[in-house]
């Protein structure tokens, strides 16, 4: 709320939403990116993601870049265990499921208005757009960028794995 309020009044670009309850992240970004208007489209978590990035994003999206994803491959403040269990998902994603997955992507990103429509017509993006960005057809550029503070949200073990498989079943291109 208060780091974002200086914004609405210098920028008449910027589309806040409040959703009636607590939805989870991945509910709230489906949310934004259904409302957004305008030529480009950022989204990004304001506790981790440095605004001042944001002018550089849509100059990305602008010079040609259907979508461009940020990326934090140190995995900032994430534990020794947090982190491998990334590299086993990624190496399953890849490997065996034959994903194409955008490695280490944080909430941080921007999405041309083409991009984003053909993002929209796909039925799960709402959960998981950045699984589903290197399948729409369009330039998709990675960003990386030293995010402020924890990337990624403390799941526990259980629900790590829920949405992994979550993700890995929603995402595969291979008959399951």
């Amino acid at each position: 709320g208060a780091t974002v309020r200086p914004l609405l009044q210098r920028l008449e670009c910027i589309r806040v939403l409040r959703l009636s309850r607590r939805f989870g992240a991945d509910a709230a970004l489906a949310a934004g990116l259904d409302a957004a208007i305008g030529d480009v489209v950022v989204t990004m978590n304001i506790d981790t993601d440095p605004p001042e990035l944001v002018p550089e994003l849509v100059e990305l999206c602008r010079k040609g870049s259907g979508a461009v994803v940020g990326v934090d491959p140190a995995r900032t403040g994430q534990t020794t265990l947090e982190r491998w269990g990334a590299r086993l998902f990624y190496r399953i994603a890849n490997g065996l499921f034959e994903l194409d997955t955008i490695e280490h992507a944080t909430t941080l990103m921007s999405l041309s208005r083409p991009a984003l429509g053909a993002l929209l017509k796909i039925k799960e993006q709402s959960r998981f757009p950045q699984v589903f960005l290197p399948y729409i057809g369009f330039d998709l550029q990675r960003f990386v960028y030293a995010p402020r503070g924890r990337t990624a949200a403390r799941r526990g073990l259980l629900k790590s794995i829920d949405r992994a498989t979550d993700l890995l079943v929603t995402g595969s291109m291979r008959p399951l």
